[in-house]
């Protein structure tokens, strides 16, 4: 999954695996996608994930990477991570979980030394 062709190899499984196959995919990521988020291509597997998963798991994978600042931040920070942590947020506030909105806005400085950041900040006053 951090390889720079993950993503690709991620969605193929999601649109074509059967149903055990994507579970089986989707739990793993989840269960490891503090450490995939932190891998150069990561944020490209996890937007993956958060565009072709199912509903009931699009929340679940936005859960799972969004619980940890130590994580959530440099990810929001980051060419390759900052689209996925706006799809998440869209997720999250779609089921209505403000957790990652209230991390992301204590970190709003943070997230404003950085390009990608301040998109992601952008997303903070909408």
């Amino acid at each position: 999954a951090c390889h720079a062709f993950g993503y690709h190899v991620v969605r193929r499984l999601l649109e074509c695996g059967t149903k055990e196959q994507q579970y089986q995919l989707i739990r793993c990521l989840e269960q490891n996608a503090a450490r995939i988020s932190q891998s150069t291509f990561g944020g490209c597997v996890l937007e993956t994930l958060l565009k072709c998963a199912a509903a009931e798991e699009r929340v679940w994978i936005a859960r799972a990477f969004s619980q940890d600042p130590s994580v959530f931040i440099p990810l929001a920070m980051s060419k390759r991570g900052h689209a996925s942590v706006v799809l998440a947020l869209e997720i999250l506030q779609g089921c209505g979980d403000q957790r990652a909105f209230a991390s992301l806005a204590h970190h709003r400085d943070t997230l404003a030394t950085s390009k990608f950041g301040r998109i992601v900040a952008k997303k903070l006053e909408v």
